[in-house]
């Protein structure tokens, strides 16, 4: 009930915020659609390709994989590191649930509305032509979403990272340009690099874009992996979190 009760307060809070500063919500998605419609049309341009090019399925998905893993990733990592700079991490840890829990309840959160923008970035690709890309597919949707979770474990190792070390917020930063690394391993069909966060769900989304059927263990595998990076995730993020408390490094930065 504490869970639930605290996901209607971080729920209405966050609304309250985007109502209140309107303005920059609607900016912060008209530059996520606005960057990605313009490098489209700059590689276009300077490719000489049309916009029904097959060339441009990998950059595509490929831009819409990076954005949605960095907004699993940094679902943790990121409230950690804002809570720091505002000094207000003791605060959050005297109330009625572990700062994992909160973290989780703010993930889900922010991990919706980043696949409410991914499903918007889909239909915008779909309104300019590229339909047959089939990024509304329920299997690619379902395995990138199955997939996010093991991004969302990673970032709780980076959270918990910082809750010691404090000034090392460039470690997060520097997690970015491995997101694309993780995308582009060829992980599909079933290999070592599948053992990575988020590696089989994107490799194995890119088959399904290209036509290729998913099959049920397919799922399995990025829900097995999914599960084993989020749980060693909050582990890693406990034992880091019990070494912050016990340097008394909660309260200040």
């Amino acid at each position: 009930m504490n869970m639930l009760a605290h996901a209607r307060n971080e729920l209405g809070l966050r609304l309250y915020l985007a109502r209140r500063y309107w303005l920059e919500s609607v900016s912060g998605f008209v530059l996520i659609l606005g960057s990605f419609v313009g490098l489209l049309h700059a590689v276009m341009a300077a490719g000489e390709m049309s916009i029904h090019s097959e060339r441009l399925n990998g950059l595509i998905l490929g831009f819409v994989l990076w954005m949605y893993a960095g907004t699993a990733y940094s679902s943790t990592s990121s409230e950690v590191a804002e809570e720091i700079r505002a000094r207000s991490l003791e605060q959050l840890c005297m109330g009625p649930l572990p700062l994992w829990r909160i973290l989780a309840i703010r993930a889900i959160l922010h991990i919706a509305g980043g696949t409410l923008i991914l499903l918007l970035s889909f239909t915008v690709i779909a309104w300019l032509g590229r339909e047959e890309l089939h990024l509304l597919d329920p299997a690619v949707l379902g395995i990138v979403l199955l997939a996010a979770p093991s991004l969302l474990g990673f970032g709780y190792m980076v959270a918990g990272v910082l809750l010691v070390l404090r000034k090392m917020e460039t470690l997060q930063l520097l997690v970015y340009p491995g997101l694309i690394a993780l995308i582009a391993l060829p992980a599909y069909p079933l290999n070592g690099f599948a053992a990575l966060p988020f590696a089989y769900g994107a490799s194995a989304a890119r088959f399904a874009v290209g036509g290729g059927a998913l099959g049920a263990l397919d799922f399995i595998v990025v829900a097995s992996n999914s599960l084993g990076w989020l749980m060693l995730g909050i582990a890693v993020f406990k034992r880091f979190e019990r070494e912050a408390r016990r340097l008394g490094v909660m309260g200040h930065g």
